[in-house]
């Protein structure tokens, strides 16, 4: 149920950088994340987490997270081959030289979110050009055997992704959004295992931006490209 429509805002915005860099201030010290434009031409990653060889290759996405057991943080970053590489930081704000690799994306990975509530320990979402979202659990040892679930139904690239109340929330720019929950009928499955439950194609332009509020008075916000930003709440 669509509860309100506000007016289309201005665009804005500035021209991509070869080098940006993010500020965030955590108490008495700032934390500065870099995304560095490397070069991979066979889609590999040298230790620290530079590609390597000689195609460029961008970090199209990033997430920062944050253990709220140990205090400990991890930064996940999405590329532009399709990989996403992940970094331990330690408290001290120096990253781990150490990096684990995911694949199985084909194109570009533009979306990332870490669902810390879903499943034992929290599990890794992640979609792009290829027009699947993935599932993964970042705690395997192996990387290779981290994706337990392809989510098929978009129709276009990925554009964002955030997970709350037990529900994956996933836009493209095909111009809908998808809602997906855990298959109840699966729950003694290790993994939770998502199925589409609502697709909401109620926007003419690409969904480039989504946030949830969940609580008392639950709220998706979904953001497109014509400037508008729709509303909508639970029907029940």
């Amino acid at each position: 149920q669509q509860v309100s429509t506000l007016l289309p805002a201005r665009a804005g915005g500035s021209a991509a950088r070869r080098r940006t860099a993010f500020h965030r201030r955590d108490g008495e010290m700032e934390l500065a994340l870099e995304h560095r434009f490397a070069s991979a031409g066979d889609g590999g990653v040298s230790r620290g987490g530079q590609a390597k060889n000689s195609a460029a290759v961008g970090f199209a996405c990033h997430t920062l997270v944050i253990n709220p057991a140990d205090g400990g943080r991890g930064i996940f970053a999405g590329c532009s081959n399709g990989l996403i590489v992940a970094w331990r930081q330690h408290h001290d704000f120096r990253l781990d030289s150490k990096t684990t690799v995911f694949s199985g994306h084909k194109g570009a990975v533009c979306a990332l979110f870490l669902g810390q509530e879903c499943g034992a320990h929290g599990l890794l979402f992640s979609g792009g050009a290829g027009r699947a979202i993935k599932v993964w659990d970042p705690h395997v040892r192996d990387p290779k055997t981290a994706c337990v679930q392809t989510l098929a139904g978009h129709g276009g690239t990925i554009t964002c992704l955030v997970y709350g109340g037990g529900t994956l929330f996933s836009s493209s720019n095909d111009h809908t959004v998808h809602l997906w929950r855990p298959d109840p009928g699966r729950a003694l499955l290790l993994y939770p295992w998502f199925s589409v439950v609502q697709r909401i194609d109620a926007f003419s332009s690409w969904v480039n931006a989504l946030a949830i509020r969940v609580g008392e008075a639950t709220a998706l916000y979904i953001g497109d490209a014509s400037g508008t930003l729709s509303v909508y709440e639970p029907s029940g």
